[in-house]
């Protein structure tokens, strides 16, 4: 991701003079961009270099789970999961936006319709692809996973992502999709097929259109976001879809970067910690206690309250560090964010097979492509929510009056 905003974007628009919002970016300004692109880059590699040669984090060696054996038994305590989480969202989004409410939303976000529910809410719907997460990574590796099981995997994962796409928000989409994904692969030795890549293009291709029909000013009259992400990829072609996303907001982190940058401890304080440790504390109060840090800089710049009014980019993890550490901070949090990322991929590999923990870092990995785009403190408490939730499905999952636990024959007794 961060190749894409830093590298690929400036090559786009080389030359072009970049409107930001209606404000100009100056050359000098995209060059202050490269550079905190080639920070940024350089200390992720050193982050992960630094991880490949020290223990890292390990994987858990045990499973402790109770839950029945047989494969249409795991399917159904899936499929059960994913209904409770898309019911307890859709049930939260009533109660807080009414019937009517909600069939705007489906509507297309705008800015009289818009959700408005606590972030602990908005994740609910992930409990399906975790839970078939939980029960790819327990199935028996050497053995194919069994077709009710896979049938329920994908009801589960499809079913979140279409109560997602329907209010219009892709934040939680990726984890959705990549959460079982990635059990599926660090379980067992997989083969891409014909069949992963005709479900993989088409998938790809509405992520990245997402953003241009998810509102209803990209909608025609009565046109769900199916419809209306069918016909601009007819309109647009396979080649101007993905330039659109290199050149759409999806990577404006760098103008937004370049556009900052040059005018930082002149015109435009550093945050000095306010942007991230202070804006982390914060973040789960209320809005009327403390307003944080990255919408007071949006207001300073356009206008408004912030994010939600004339414009409402988001900085992503080079920029959330730039601006209140500089260069300084771009190097040594990206360094960080690298071993860490490396060291729960170590995890991943070193996780014994059948242990359904293996969807914890399987979870922090689905998030990392958000944690880097977007701005990454409000990203962060997602995770920990999502890792909150799933914590409670092995919890519950261990409580469970079971004789035997998610791996099939498995018969030892809880510790």
């Amino acid at each position: 991701m961060l190749v894409a905003i830093f590298c690929v974007r400036p090559l786009l628009t080389r030359g072009d003079m970049v409107n930001f919002h209606g404000r100009a970016v100056s050359f000098a300004g995209r060059d202050f961009g490269l550079m905190v692109g080639a920070v940024a880059l350089s200390g992720l590699t050193v982050g992960i270099l630094f991880a490949r040669h020290s223990k890292g984090i390990r994987g858990s060696s045990r499973s402790n789970q109770r839950e029945p054996s047989d494969a249409a038994a795991r399917a159904g305590w899936t499929v059960r999961w994913a209904a409770a989480g898309i019911a307890a969202y859709l049930g939260a989004l009533l109660l807080a936006q009414g019937a009517q409410g909600v069939v705007n939303l489906v509507g297309g976000r705008s800015a009289q319709f818009d959700i408005s529910l606590p972030e602990l809410f908005s994740v609910l719907p992930l409990t399906g692809p975790i839970a078939a997460g939980m029960s790819i990574a327990v199935a028996p590796r050497e053995r194919r996973i069994p077709t009710s099981l896979a049938i329920a995997a994908i009801v589960a994962v499809l079913a979140c992502a279409a109560t997602l796409s329907l209010v219009g928000t892709r934040r939680f989409m990726i984890p959705a999709l990549l959460i079982p994904l990635i059990c599926l692969v660090y379980s067992r030795s997989l083969r891409l097929r014909l069949w992963h890549w005709c479900v993989a293009i088409p998938l790809g291709v509405f992520m990245l259109l997402l953003p241009l029909t998810r509102s209803a000013g990209g909608r025609l009259p009565n046109e769900n976001v199916i419809e209306a992400t069918v016909r601009v990829f007819r309109e647009q072609g396979a080649s101007d879809t993905l330039l659109s996303f290199f050149t759409s907001y999806d990577t404006e982190m760098f103008d937004y970067i370049a556009y900052v940058g040059p005018h930082l401890g002149v015109t435009i304080p550093y945050g000095d910690g306010r942007g991230t440790f202070l804006e982390f504390i914060t973040r789960p109060l209320p809005v009327s206690v403390s307003e944080g840090y990255s919408n007071q800089l949006l207001g300073s710049l356009f206008g408004g309250n912030g994010c939600g009014q004339s414009a409402c980019p988001v900085a992503s993890l080079p920029g959330v560090l730039l601006f209140d550490f500089g260069l300084l901070g771009v190097a040594l949090g990206t360094i960080l964010f690298g071993w860490l990322s490396a060291s729960v991929g170590k995890a991943l590999l070193s996780a014994s097979p059948g242990n359904p923990r293996l969807v914890l870092p399987a979870v922090f990995t689905s998030y990392a492509i958000v944690l880097v785009r977007t701005n990454t403190i409000l990203a962060s408490w997602w995770l920990i929510y999502t890792i909150g939730i799933t914590l409670a499905i092995l919890h519950l999952g261990s409580s469970r009056h079971s004789t035997q636990n998610l791996r099939s024959g498995s018969q030892e007794p809880v510790r």
